[in-house]
């Protein structure tokens, strides 16, 4: 569930509170992130976050078991009609920030697998 919204003008990003799989976290939207997605053409997926963070239909933890069994990076996926739209999130310097977000749109079966690692940690019950 998201929690709320808050952001820092001057320093151009907003975290997101968030519940997922268990881990209550906010996940950090920066300028870099809006960049990497603008240049992809990938910013039309802005307007599903809210979905796509509250209704996950799958969260996938990759572990670095020698740094205190803390998550070093989250792949958030959502299903829409049998394309899965993929958001990465990555600990950095103790703060979630979100990498990218994409659409696995070309049936690159390799690609979806490759992200879909580390321990499930939530899946939609359907």
């Amino acid at each position: 569930m998201l929690l709320k919204y808050k952001g820092n003008k001057q320093k151009n990003y907003f975290d997101i509170e968030t519940d997922l799989g268990g881990i209550k976290l906010p996940i950090r939207f920066d300028n870099d992130f809006f960049k990497h997605i603008q240049k992809e053409d990938r910013e039309t997926w802005i307007n599903n976050l809210e979905d796509i963070l509250e209704n996950p239909s799958e969260v996938w933890a990759t572990y670095d078991f020698d740094s205190k069994n803390t998550p070093e990076s989250l792949h958030v996926f959502k299903f829409y009609k049998f394309e899965p739209v993929v958001l990465n999130i990555e600990l950095v310097k103790n703060n979630w920030v979100a990498q990218t977000i994409f659409i696995n749109n070309k049936n690159d079966y390799a690609t979806f697998k490759k992200r879909r690692k580390g321990l499930l940690i939530a899946k939609k019950q359907e």
